[in-house]
């Protein structure tokens, strides 16, 4: 039987008989080993995206903890210790509705060695937010507070972070008198809103190369953050460029061509207060209604 040509190859004189199979080539890999590579592949690769988020995730929280750590050491700056670290003891509160660490309890040590401190706590910090200029991201403070129901009183609890010569602490019951505050997120104006964070020079680093000059003063607080220090965050409020309800005596003036970011900054104060109030009522003299760890 006689080869017929094909058609195409004779209109394509270039075109070449395709070689016969070679005995010597290597077979074709079966499907199912395929498809275990690429199994395999995607297994290593999810658990590399999952050990890296989960190092992301445990390095966040190492930084937020070590960011409340020392907002609370910058307000309660009088109780820090020689290394500067807060010499009180810390509980953080947990209950219904509140974030883990966004509520602390602090008990003031009765002893040197710090192995002994008060039933009853006398500050308490919260975590409060309020918006401001730029409502895409809520101003965020830890706000201290003296203890409306320490045995000790108000006026103790703040003296020296009230000047003596400033005004009193209100008779009778306070209410939630402020100690300080410091502020932990803020994406205000560079230059006119972030002024609400700026902290007083430092002999640190930081501190030399701000050009401005070194303090050894551990109160790292601004005038400006200064005169909210023994007011009532919910007596507060911020219109004609004024913060109404400071005690007499006290500079009302809000931050130049910043109003919106004071009101914020108001906002965030009475909104730790009402976390506090309603998670602890200033009546309770036994210390948090909540548990504790």
């Amino acid at each position: 039987m006689r080869e017929t040509a094909n058609p195409k190859d004779a209109a394509n004189p270039m075109a070449e008989a395709a070689p016969p199979p070679s005995a010597d080539a290597p077979p074709r890999e079966p499907w199912w080993r395929m498809a275990g590579v690429l199994a395999f592949t995607s297994a290593l690769a999810a658990g590399i995206l999952a050990f890296a988020a989960a190092f992301t995730k445990e390095a966040r929280e190492e930084r937020e903890k070590e960011a409340k750590a020392n907002a609370l050491a910058a307000i309660f700056w009088q109780h820090m210790d020689d290394q500067g670290r807060l010499s009180m003891h810390v509980t953080p509160l947990e209950g219904e509705g509140q974030a883990a660490g966004d509520l602390y309890a602090l008990h003031r040590y009765t002893d040197d060695a710090k192995t002994v401190h008060e039933a009853v706590p006398a500050y308490y910090a919260a975590v409060g937010a309020g918006m401001g200029y730029n409502t895409s991201v809520p101003i965020k403070v830890m706000a201290g507070f003296a203890n409306p129901a320490h045995p000790a009183g108000a006026a103790e609890l703040l003296r020296g972070y009230v000047p003596d010569d400033g005004p009193p602490a209100p008779a009778g019951e306070p209410g939630w008198l402020l100690v300080g505050f410091t502020v932990v997120k803020s994406e205000e104006t560079p230059g006119l809103g972030e002024q609400i964070r700026d902290q007083a020079p430092s002999n640190t680093w930081a501190g030399r190369l701000s050009g401005r000059a070194p303090t050894s003063n551990p109160d790292k607080a601004t005038d400006f953050q200064k005169k909210f220090r023994g007011e009532r965050p919910d007596a507060l409020r911020v219109a004609g460029g004024r913060i109404h309800g400071l005690a007499p005596g006290k500079n009302t003036d809000v931050i130049t061509s910043a109003t919106l970011t004071v009101k914020g900054l108001v906002d965030a104060l009475r909104d730790a207060q009402d976390r506090l109030a309603s998670f602890l009522p200033p009546a309770s003299a036994s210390g948090p209604s909540g548990r504790t760890h």
